[in-house]
């Protein structure tokens, strides 16, 4: 995109005006981060529940027990409404590690 604007040539060559163009770019850009902030909300998400369900089962916890814990509790506001309920994803993430 910040290469197509820089090709386009002087403003007389090119119709968009420089605010039309700074927004544009800024638009992209503030896409993109946005899908990186969510990538990595969901990792440290993955990653903390990984380690709750792990150090659960190392203490010998059974699925049963360690789904009872809620080792996604800190994280069921606002990942555990979707499609894999926690229950699911502890018994998931425990049968991976």
């Amino acid at each position: 995109m910040l290469f197509e604007l820089l090709a386009a040539g002087t403003p007389r060559d090119n119709p968009e005006t420089p605010a039309a163009a700074t927004n544009r770019i800024a638009g992209v850009c503030l896409a993109k981060t946005h899908v990186i902030f969510a990538v990595v909300a969901h990792s440290r998400h993955t990653v903390g529940i990984r380690r709750n369900v792990s150090k659960l089962k190392k203490q010998g916890r059974s699925l049963e027990e360690t789904i009872a814990a809620r080792p996604t509790g800190a994280y069921d506001v606002k990942w555990g409404q979707f499609l894999i309920t926690p229950a699911t994803f502890t018994s998931l993430v425990y049968a991976g590690v």
